[in-house]
């Protein structure tokens, strides 16, 4: 018998790393509301199954207390031989059709020998359209004394109609610090030693499933000792050391050093797609104490903490997502090859200071001339001493005087106060030249100015004249 199985969880306090789970289905026992109907769902080896059959023994157990189960029973012996007439499974992976499901419901409406019948629907995502159709009805209203529990990896693929007659019930990924301490109560049981880098190595690769963790561990414990250095070589896992080399290497821009690292995992047999999940751990270290500025959270071996600050020193925030996001690219092809991938990859991240230096610079750039723009253009403001009415002429188009020096003999200096009067004929024709207009106030000659005793009246020109004017300049 496989380890996993002889491993299985017999009570609801066995099951290791779904304490929310547990809770709520000892509620549920308690209260006597247990659902007819119920949908387990997560990923592989998390104790869908396991938990289904104690449910299943619990219901049935002869001296059971309504949270436990005694193990001893006939019923509860001939479920856990698989005997037992009141506890049907079926493995709807390979009995997917609707002839399967038919003897399934003919099966459910016989009188249980013991208290319940309960049906195991195990993969149940896996049935046919059919199938599924079938079920629909026995789901709604089941039989008395009946339970149905169904079973999935994939829960996106159960139709809509059969999730709304289940309660669902969500199965976690198991914590690797979970799984490392099962395999840890394992190994002191069979009587097998194993260093807890190699337990937590095995916890790593299972991902969450312990089956997985379990049927990994199966593997050595015919060893004296399960070691780190065997449990790397038997999946294809890099030391650390590699990852640190490889990240400096990019730092220093050491494209040869890349390259040689890359060849040596490969003559080793290290699993390149390993190798990415190792590098994404790092990283995501690297990037944790950048954010937080704490390494306390990190229980690793070794120097493995001391590496990492150093990293943290040498990579800005900005490298770290760069990188991160490259391995992520090499990692989605990970069914290509990748020891072609991933060396092309390096190439590009050894630039990575200098593309972002250059880039700063272009940002930098481009906001002075945004703000260039931006400034208001100055405008000259010409008032008028006897009309009110104010002209703005944009600086581009004022025409360039150039300034003379003062003259003695020039004429006087007009300013508001200065009356007709005061003016000679010379100030009169150095104000034409200025762009003012001289008329006689009573329309006489030139002749008759002398005997009508009136001065001439000063008028500005209108700013339409001014701009004809300016215009007539440069015809």
């Amino acid at each position: 018998m496989a380890l996993y199985n002889k491993m299985r969880p017999k009570t609801l306090s066995e099951v290791m790393g779904q304490e929310k789970i547990v809770k709520v289905l000892k509620d549920n026992l308690l209260n006597d509301h247990l659902p007819n109907a119920m949908l387990f769902v997560g990923t592989r080896g998390t104790g869908k199954t396991s938990v289904a059959r104690i449910i299943s023994k619990i219901v049935n157990c002869m001296d059971s207390d309504k949270l436990s189960c005694c193990d001893n029973c006939p019923s509860c012996i001939a479920v856990n031989q698989g005997s037992s007439l009141d506890v049907i499974e079926l493995d709807a992976a390979s009995n997917n059709g609707v002839d399967d499901i038919r003897g399934i419901i003919e099966k459910a409406y016989y009188k249980p020998v013991a208290v319940k019948k309960v049906i195991i629907l195990d993969e149940v995502h896996m049935l046919s359209n059919g199938a599924f159709n079938a079920l629909l009805k026995i789901l709604e209203e089941p039989p008395a004394g009946c339970l149905f529990i169904l079973c999935t990896t994939e829960y996106h693929k159960i139709p809509a109609t059969i999730v709304s007659r289940c309660r669902k019930y969500c199965f976690e990924a198991i914590s690797e610090e979970t799984i490392k301490d099962k395999l840890l109560a394992i190994s002191k049981k069979i009587g097998v030693n194993a260093e807890d880098e190699a337990l937590a190595l095995i916890a790593k690769a299972a991902k969450g499933s312990m089956r997985d963790a379990e049927s990994i561990f199966e593997t050595f414990i015919d060893s004296d000792t399960v070691t780190a250095l065997n449990v790397r070589e038997m999946l294809g896992y890099s030391n650390e050391e590699h990852i640190f080399k490889l990240l400096k290497a990019i730092k220093d821009e050491e494209v040869s050093t890349c390259f040689s690292i890359i060849k040596e995992l490969q003559n080793m047999g290290i699993s390149l797609i390993n190798f990415c999940e190792q590098v994404f751990q790092v990283l995501f270290d690297i990037l944790e104490v950048q954010l937080s500025g704490d390494i306390s959270s990190f229980n690793k071996r070794g120097n493995y903490c001391d590496e990492i600050l150093i990293l943290v020193d040498s990579f800005s925030k900005e490298q770290v997502f760069k990188i991160i996001k490259t391995f992520e690219e090499i990692y989605a092809k990970r069914n290509e090859d990748l020891s072609l991938l991933i060396p092309v990859s390096i190439v590009g991240l050894c630039g990575v200071e200098d593309s972002l230096k250059e880039l700063k610079k272009r940002i930098s750039v481009l906001e002075g001339l945004i703000t260039s723009c931006n400034e208001p253009k100055e405008t000259v403001v010409r008032e008028e001493t006897h009309d009110k009415s104010v002209i703005e002429v944009p600086t581009e188009f004022e025409p360039v005087l150039e300034e003379k020096e003062s003259d003695p003999t020039s004429t006087k200096e007009i300013t508001n106060e200065t009356k007709v009067s005061d003016l000679t004929d010379a100030d009169f024709e150095e104000l034409r030249e200025l762009g003012f207009v001289v008329e006689d106030s009573t329309g006489v000659t030139e002749e008759s100015k002398e005997d009508a005793k009136e001065k001439p009246v000063i008028k500005k020109k209108s700013g339409m004249d001014f701009f004809e004017d300016f215009a007539r300049q440069f015809a």
